[in-house]
């Protein structure tokens, strides 16, 4: 499967946080960070629907779990496989910076 720059972005993000102990993230912090990240790369924005529309695709892939709460916001943790797809990618990323 290809994955877009914003797909592997938030898969990146996503096994960065496990790092940190937390494994399941909002969905608008991801937006966010990736918004931000695409803003100085690129000098564009990423619209939210296309973010949207990108975690969806993740999540019919299995690559990830999205999950509402009480108060209608989405959260996403990576699965077993994109989990080991995102390690490929965020290890590639810190061989890149060496």
């Amino acid at each position: 499967m290809r994955l877009s720059a914003v797909q592997k972005n938030t898969l990146f993000l996503l096994y960065h946080f496990t790092h940190k102990n937390r494994h399941t993230v909002r969905q608008r912090v991801l937006y966010k960070m990736i918004n931000n990240m695409m803003l100085e790369e690129m000098a564009r924005p990423l619209f939210p629907n296309n973010f949207r529309a990108s975690c969806l695709t993740l999540a019919s892939n299995e690559l990830v779990v999205r999950e509402r709460d009480d108060s209608n916001r989405t959260w996403l943790t990576l699965t077993e496989s994109g989990r080991e797809q995102a390690r490929v990618i965020y290890d590639k990323r810190l061989a890149e910076q060496d």
